[in-house]
C-alpha cells in the first residue's frame, strides 16, 4: 500500500492533509499550510451597517476613527452618559474589557459603538499569534520510529514519555507504536485553533438578543450580519515589501516572489502571500518538501533524495515581510536559502514530470 504522510503541529496537535507523499505534495494539497503561519499587516474596514440599529442616518469608518464632530451624529445621542466622552475615551474602555465576546457584546447595542468595537476587535486578532507560527512543524510518515526522531526537535521529557507509551504497548500487544501513533495518542482532537470569536461565544450572543424580550424582532433577524462583522478577522496582507518563509530555528529564509518568477507572473501586493495558493508548485510545497520525516525513505515519488529525513523537519516557522522579520540571536544573521530550496524542489518536479516539469508547476 505505501507509506502515508500527515502534516503535524507538534505543540497544538492539529494537522493537515494526509495521504502518499507522491500525490499530496505535487497536488498542492499542502498549500493551506501558508495561512496559519501568516503574519496580517491591518484588517479591512467593516461594511456599513446603520440599518442593523435602526438608524437611517449614514455613519462612515472614517467617522469613527476621528474625534467626534461638534454637532453629534443620532448614533451617539442614544449613548447616555457616554456621549461626552471622545472616541479615544470610548476605545480604551473597549480595550479595558477582558474577553473578546463583552466586547462584542458591548458593540452590539449601538451602531456608534459598533464601529470603534469592531476596531478594537480586529486589532485583538492582529495580535493574536496564527495558530501554527512559531510552532513545531513537521510531515510524519507512516513508518516513522520513536528510535529514529531527529535530533534537537523533541525534550528529553518528551523522548521519555514516547518510550514509556512502547513499553506499554508491548505489555498489551504486538505493536511496536510508531511515532505518528503516539502523536494520535497523545493530541487526540486534531481541531485547529483558529482567530476571531469561537463557536460558543457566538452561541451566547445570539442566546442572549434572542431571548431578551426588549429587543425587536427586526434587529433579531439582522444580528447574524453584526455578529459576522465583530467575530470574523478581516485581516488584511498587503505590503509592498517582499513576503518570506522564516524558519525560526535555523535563521533562513524563502522569498516568496522566487515562486512568482518561476510561474511568470508579476507580484500582486493586495494578495499578499496567497498569490499561488492554488498552484500545485508553491511556497508551501517546499515548506513540506524539508519538513518530512520518517524511519521508511517510500514516499510515491520519482524523486530519489533523502526527503524522509527532511533538514528542517520539527523546526519552527512563520510568513512574514522583509521589514518585519524577527531580530536574530547569539551573533547570527539571516541566510537566503531561496535558491538551494528552490532547487531541490524543481529536482522533485523534473523526477516525476521529466522535462516538461514546467507545464505542471
Amino acid at each position: 500500500m505505501g507509506q502515508y504522510w500527515i502534516l503535524r503541529n507538534l505543540d497544538n496537535g492539529s494537522n493537515l492533509g494526509g495521504g502518499k507523499l507522491g500525490e499530496c505534495l505535487i497536488d498542492g494539497s499542502f498549500n493551506d499550510s501558508i495561512p496559519p503561519l501568516a503574519i496580517p499587516t491591518g484588517f479591512k474596514p467593516p461594511k456599513d451597517l446603520p440599518s442593523l440599529f435602526n438608524q437611517t442616518d449614514h455613519f462612515s469608518w472614517e467617522k469613527s476613527t476621528k474625534a467626534p464632530p461638534k454637532c453629534l451624529p443620532p448614533q451617539k445621542e442614544k449613548l447616555g452618559h457616554l456621549q461626552v466622552f471622545p472616541d479615544e475615551i470610548i476605545s480604551h474602555i473597549f480595550k479595558s474589557i477582558e474577553t473578546k465576546e463583552d466586547i462584542a457584546r458591548f458593540s452590539l447595542t449601538n451602531i456608534y459603538l459598533f464601529y470603534i468595537g469592531y476596531e478594537v476587535l480586529q486589532q485583538r486578532y492582529m495580535a493574536e499569534k496564527p495558530s501554527w507560527v512559531g510552532d513545531r512543524l513537521m510531515c510524519v510518515g507512516d513508518y516513522a520510529r520513536i528510535e529514529d526522531l531527529p535530533t534537537g526537535v523533541f525534550t528529553q521529557e518528551e523522548v521519555d514519555n514516547m518510550k514509556q507509551y512502547q513499553d506499554n504497548l508491548a505489555d498489551s500487544s504486538s505493536s511496536i507504536g510508531s511515532l505518528d501513533d503516539y502523536l494520535r495518542e497523545i493530541h487526540p482532537n486534531h481541531r485547529r485553533v483558529e482567530l476571531g470569536l469561537d463557536y460558543d461565544a457566538r452561541e451566547r450572543l445570539m442566546t442572549e438578543i434572542f431571548e431578551d424580550e426588549r429587543v425587536s424582532w427586526e434587529y433579531r433577524s439582522r444580528i447574524h450580519s453584526a455578529l459576522f462583522e465583530l467575530g470574523s478577522p478581516r485581516l488584511l496582507y498587503k505590503s509592498e515589501h517582499p513576503w518570506v518563509l522564516c524558519n525560526l530555528s535555523k535563521f533562513q529564509y524563502v522569498r516568496f516572489d522566487a515562486v512568482r518568477e518561476l510561474h511568470g507572473a508579476k507580484p500582486k501586493p493586495a494578495e499578499g502571500p496567497f498569490q499561488f495558493d492554488r498552484a500545485c508548485f508553491s511556497v508551501g510545497t517546499l515548506l513540506v518538501s524539508r519538513i518530512c520525516w520518517s524511519w521508511d525513505s517510500s514516499t510515491s515519488l520519482c524523486y530519489k533524495g533523502p526527503i524522509h529525513h527532511g533538514v528542517w523537519a520539527g523546526d519552527r516557522f512563520e510568513v512574514t515581510t522583509t521589514d518585519r522579520m524577527r531580530p536574530t540571536e547569539g551573533g547570527k544573521e539571516w541566510d537566503d536559502v531561496t535558491d538551494e530550496v528552490l532547487n531541490e524542489a524543481i529536482e522533485i518536479w523534473k523526477a516525476d514530470f521529466g522535462k516538461n516539469w514546467v507545464e505542471y508547476l
